[in-house]
């Protein structure tokens, strides 16, 4: 109803809501939003098929978009789950994080935590916690049987189950550092922390050393962080093959100063230093 899409438009998230963020027109946001929700919701489409089309009608960037439709998305399905419990009588809830190597810290202390429904508050105790968060919550009884619950292996990538009561911090500790390792776990954090920069040093790699580089960001990442001496070999080698290269449109916007200065300066040493 138009009172329920108000009350999304006005709903602080991190102390702002849609009004007074990044965002314009409001009176075709409400719009907008309401169709695309509309259609997340109902036909279960992906926030990202909708990102692009939504970000051009408000001149923004898709993934600005596609936070925006997951985040709001996220935030309508839990309150309706949050109504259900009023409506069936659930006295208490328990929060369920994803259980894997993806999960924020904040949702990874929430998981497995039981609050009474009637003091939910969302992102103190209640989902969502955050942007894209994905942790979401089920009914607690107090004489419920002990059942199971999916984790995904952060190596592998296939789900498996483990114990319903089991956090967290048990899950990780027991699947994740105990079987692959504290070296391998930060490697993995660092593939995921690293994410965006690295996609800018593949594709710069790729421009200077073409085929010697993998041609997928996954193959890159494990290049990189798993096979160091490699990694170390090629970065010594990349501003003398640079500078081997005859400068292209392609070039453009994707080098820093110091790297286009030496590559000036190995094909005429009378440029001056000045960069």
């Amino acid at each position: 109803s138009p009172r329920d899409i108000d009350a999304l438009i006005k709903y602080p998230f991190n102390g702002a809501n849609f009004s007074t963020r990044i965002w314009k027109q409001k009176d075709f946001l409400e719009q907008k939003l309401m169709e695309d929700l509309t259609t997340i919701m109902v036909r279960g489409v992906n926030p990202r098929v909708l990102s692009k089309e939504f970000a051009k009608h408000f001149d923004r960037r898709k993934y600005e978009a596609y936070r925006l439709l997951h985040t709001e998305s996220a935030f309508i399905s839990e309150q309706a789950t949050l109504q259900g419990y009023t409506e069936e009588g659930v006295e208490k809830y328990q929060i369920l994080a994803t259980l894997d190597h993806k999960t924020s810290d904040i949702c990874q202390k929430q998981d497995n935590k039981v609050y009474d429904v009637g003091k939910a508050v969302v992102g103190v105790n209640y989902p969502p916690f955050h942007q894209f968060c994905r942790t979401t919550t089920v009914p607690k009884f107090d004489d419920e049987e002990i059942t199971t619950r999916v984790a995904r292996d952060p190596i592998t990538n296939k789900s498996y189950e483990v114990p319903a009561d089991m956090d967290f911090n048990e899950w990780y500790r027991k699947y994740v550092v105990d079987e692959y390792g504290q070296d391998q776990v930060q490697v993995m954090k660092n593939k995921m922390v690293n994410r965006t920069s690295d996609k800018v040093q593949h594709s710069k790699y790729k421009l200077i050393f073409g085929d010697k580089i993998p041609s997928t960001l996954e193959d890159f990442q494990e290049l990189k962080y798993n096979n160091v001496k490699e990694w170390e070999n090629i970065r010594a080698e990349k501003q003398d093959t640079l500078n081997s290269l005859d400068y292209r449109d392609s070039f453009f916007g994707k080098f820093g100063d110091r790297e286009v200065r030496e590559w000036y300066i190995a094909h005429d040493k009378n440029i001056p230093n000045l960069i």
